[in-house]
């Protein structure tokens, strides 16, 4: 293994938490806003965010797993 390469198990556990910490919060966030009673505004930009950090999170883990070769 290089010098400051991640076994595949680490990258795979980082990947796993990630993953499941990031679909909570979405899952969160998106039920919230669905729900929110205030300025219909809040709602749609707090979606937006969120699906920003979507595909943020999808680029990440593919960068992990190396798929962007």
């Amino acid at each position: 293994m290089k010098q400051g390469a991640v076994s595949p198990f680490v990258a795979l556990l980082v990947v796993a938490v990630m993953v499941s910490y990031f679909t909570i919060v979405f899952v969160g966030v998106w039920r919230s806003a669905t729900n929110y009673a205030g300025k219909l505004v809040w709602a749609v930009l707090a979606k937006f965010v969120a699906v920003i950090k979507l595909m943020q999170v999808v680029g990440v883990v593919g960068t992990l797993m190396g798929l962007n070769k």
